[in-house]
């Protein structure tokens, strides 16, 4: 169990938070439902131009709109073609946390971090099941934290 001084601290500090594009957290949060929804209406469907649509729409999310970075992904998106698409509606049912890490792995195609990668995944799995993972966390996981990325 989490002390209420704790919750009372992460409280104050979510809703004092600076959130991006200038958007306010009703808008964010209301955004990432929008991702999700989508991710799953794609994953649904088995339609994979929606499915590659979805990366690419949590991708842009993840970067802050960063038009360079997107547009890198979508043209390494596009050069994979459907047999990636395929390939990843392969790996699991997306259910539990069963096949996250082989899901991850396959997320991560140039152009593509693993901040991006997990973020992926947290949609495509319910944001519950797989949080997404922030920088430094992910450079951790990744062996690339430096003390003075701080």
């Amino acid at each position: 169990m989490i002390p209420d001084e704790v919750g009372k601290w992460f409280k104050q500090n979510r809703e004092s938070y600076s959130w991006p594009d200038g958007r306010t957290r009703q808008q964010s949060e209301e955004l990432i439902a929008s991702l999700s929804d989508q991710t799953r209406e794609a994953l649904d469907s088995g339609d994979a131009a929606s499915l590659r649509q979805a990366l690419i729409d949590v991708h842009s999310w993840k970067n802050f709109n960063m038009r360079g970075v997107i547009n890198r992904y979508r043209r390494t998106l596009t050069a994979e073609g459907d047999s990636y698409i395929q390939d990843l509606r392969n790996l699991s049912a997306f259910t539990g946390a069963d096949g996250l890490e082989a899901v991850i792995r396959h997320l991560l195609i140039p152009n593509c971090r693993l901040p991006d990668c997990a973020a992926m995944a947290s949609f495509l799995y319910g944001r519950d099941a797989a949080p997404a993972l922030d920088k430094y966390v992910a450079q951790f996981f990744n062996r690339g934290f430096s003390r003075y990325d701080l």
